[in-house]
């Protein structure tokens, strides 16, 4: 049994989360605010971070859970509050006195503090600003003026800065008082005499510095900043955009105001994530454990109304096929699949619209092929199994199926590897097909040559196609360097083909642009692991392994992102077992020309119905 990590307060020392511990380790800490039990609680609030006080104030009745805050010194009671939701933070406000609050949020930062006075009543928010000295009193005001939901309402005025032409001890100087009114201070921002933002200075530079040293020397020019009047969404987007921890934001003229940072920006993105949840079941932001029925029946009524019309629609449509259904009475079993089916579907359509608008992916320009990608179904590319089957082809001298594919294979990339002078207990890769740019063919001779390089004489590349001269010769070049591992032919042969799906391992197909793609289908008919890029038919018909695919697949047409491909399959081919139930999975893949015939037929049925 795990021993408990259990100090004098009798509760764990260690706390992460009230969800971490139950029910049994708020019910300590309820015995004790009952017991007034001061010395173990200090003890708790002194070893506990603000979340975790917190989220056991979150479980406690609000006479014990005002017990436990009281206990906490100013500082605490500020971080404490800042972690609380807007509710709770509500009921506190509501129940200290002036003298209590007052002191709070003298010792905010002015975001939070403006976030909380957003909340509470003007009468409220009036007397705790009268009192306050008059610099806080004023930084509040100032801040409560911008627009809600700007980035000048989620700044915070407690910033270090210093101008540029100052030395850096006065920049040290300004950075430690800065850093009496606020802890997240990241970096110090450079403004000249008129307060314009020029730059920032990385807090490792400041103190690496000479004291003497001019800041204009030391200072980073290539800062981007934000506009107050900025939407809370497109300071969001500005934060992922450039991976900043902190943000300058600047007026018309580009006078540093304050600074977002990033811990802002995280609530954010929860609290937009929420909305759009909420959103999409046709519930209000606004709703809350604590909301009435009658005010959350209706916010929802508009919502159920519009479900209600959609519904009897439905039901309208199956009511035409009443004569059917009576005769053939088993149909009746299939409407609730279909109905499910249909709802599925939906919803995943529903969610990847949601998720493009979230992002800013879908605008007013694309949303029509947004729309047309989720309302037709796509068909793929078909083969010909007649002329492309392992089990008949003529053009192999030995044939084989899925019950005979390791030995099939292994005869075949015998033939092959004495062939072209190659290792047949390698695994082979190879590439077939048109030596071009649009198929990634002019990275072939670097990502030849450093992959042969990495695995000295433990596998083997074998090239055929024919196109550019300048990739041609580069790939005949290599058969110098790497004889007995590499091999290419160049110009095209039916018959070479054949055998080569038969027999390699893995295909290569590294298309900048592909739109449908043939080649990786007749892999897998042939049970030879495509290694393709994440692009037009490929992404669509190989599945990577890692995903409980079959296929190997990478994102970029590039050299790094085509050896990482190749590096993965030797894993998986050192992997027996797995390798070879790969090999017989994409071999019983059906692309034939019958299946995406009758797909086409299916489609074009539903739209003509």
């Amino acid at each position: 049994m795990k021993e408990e990590n259990i100090d004098e307060t009798g509760l764990n020392s260690k706390i992460v989360s009230f969800s971490e511990h139950g029910s049994e380790w708020i019910e300590k800490l309820k015995d004790q605010i009952q017991a007034k039990e001061d010395g173990k609680l200090l003890k708790f609030i002194e070893v506990s971070h603000p979340a975790d006080i917190a989220d056991a104030i979150s479980h406690l009745d609000s006479e014990d859970a005002i017990y436990l805050f009281r206990l906490c010194n100013t500082e605490q009671r500020t971080n404490v509050l800042v972690e609380l939701n807007e509710e709770i933070q509500m009921v506190f406000v509501n129940s200290l006195n002036l003298k209590e609050i007052s002191p709070i949020v003298e010792n905010m930062e002015s975001d939070d503090a403006t976030s909380l006075f957003d909340e509470i009543s003007p009468e409220k928010a009036e007397a705790i600003l009268n009192s306050l000295d008059k610099e806080d009193s004023s930084k509040i005001r100032n801040q409560m003026n911008f627009e809600e939901n700007s980035a000048g309402r989620l700044m915070t005025s407690d910033f270090a800065v210093v101008k540029e032409d100052e030395n850096v001890r006065k920049g040290i100087i300004n950075l430690r008082k800065a850093s009496r009114e606020s802890d997240n201070i990241y970096l110090i921002y450079v403004t000249d005499e008129k307060g314009v933002l020029k730059g920032f200075v990385k807090l490792k530079d400041l103190f690496l510095s000479s004291p003497t040293t001019k800041i204009s020397k030391i200072m980073k020019d290539n800062i981007k900043s934000i506009h107050f009047d900025s939407d809370k969404q497109e300071v969001a987007k500005f934060f992922r955009k450039y991976d900043y921890v902190s943000a300058a934001v600047v007026d018309d003229n580009g006078v540093i105001l304050g600074r977002i940072t990033v811990d802002d920006i995280l609530d954010i993105m929860q609290e937009e994530a929420s909305k759009d949840i909420l959103r999409l079941g046709g519930v209000s932001e606004d709703e809350r454990l604590s909301t009435s029925i009658f005010v959350s029946l209706k916010r929802r009524l508009t919502w159920l109304n519009l479900n209600l019309v959609t519904a009897i629609v439905a039901s309208s449509v199956v009511s035409m096929f009443e004569d059917t259904i009576q005769k053939i009475v088993v149909l009746a079993s299939l409407m609730p699949i279909v109905a499910g089916m249909g709802g599925n579907a939906g919803t995943q359509a529903i969610t990847i619209v949601v998720r493009h608008i979230a992002t800013g992916d879908l605008t007013s320009k694309n949303w029509f092929l947004a729309i047309r990608k989720e309302l037709i179904i796509g068909i793929l590319n078909g083969i010909d199994n007649e002329v492309w089957n392992p089990k008949t082809d003529e053009m192999l001298e030995f044939n084989y199926e899925v019950k005979t594919l390791k030995d099939g294979k292994a005869k075949n990339k015998k033939i092959l590897c004495e062939q072209f002078n190659l290792d047949p207990t390698k695994p082979l890769f190879t590439f077939i097909g048109r030596l071009v740019g649009e198929k990634g063919a002019d990275l072939l001779p670097e990502i030849c040559s450093i992959a042969l390089s990495r695995n000295p004489n433990e596998i083997n590349i074998l090239i055929l196609g024919s196109g550019d001269s300048n990739v041609e010769h580069g790939l005949t070049q290599l058969t110098h360097f790497y004889s007995g591992n590499y091999n290419a032919y160049i110009g095209y042969n039916e018959k070479l083909a054949h055998i080569i799906y038969a027999g390699a391992d893995y295909l290569l197909m590294p298309s900048r642009v592909e739109p449908c793609g043939l080649n990786q289908l007749y892999a897998l008919r042939y049970g030879t692991i495509p290694i393709v890029r994440r692009t037009g038919g490929l992404k669509d018909t190989v599945l990577d392994i890692g995903d409980g695919g079959f296929g190997i697949c990478h994102d970029h047409t590039s050299v790094y992102d085509v050896n990482h491909s190749i590096t993965r399959a030797i894993d998986l081919y050192n992997d027996s077992k797995l390798f070879e139930k790969t090999r017989k999975t994409i071999m019983q893949i059906d692309h034939s020309w019958e299946k995406v015939a009758q797909e086409y037929i299916d489609v074009y049925q539903s739209l003509k119905n």
